[in-house]
């Protein structure tokens, strides 16, 4: 049995986050501070992740 892997969703998305940053972005969140990918919800992780690279990147791993 397969199941999604939310830690490998919640890398996936900080590394297109951080590659695709720019300056202001980062001054923002030095400034601001932002909650990290970490800190969200499983269903949070799916949502934000289907609406950046779709159903069909979702990483799974196996399960026992």
């Amino acid at each position: 049995m397969r199941k999604p892997n939310y830690a490998e969703m919640r890398h996936m998305l900080a590394r297109d986050e951080s590659e695709h940053a720019n300056v202001s972005d980062i001054y923002e969140m030095v400034l601001f501070g932002t909650k990290g990918y970490n800190d969200c919800s499983k269903d949070d992780i799916m949502e934000i992740f289907v609406k950046k690279f779709g159903t069909h990147y979702i990483p799974k791993k196996e399960v026992k």
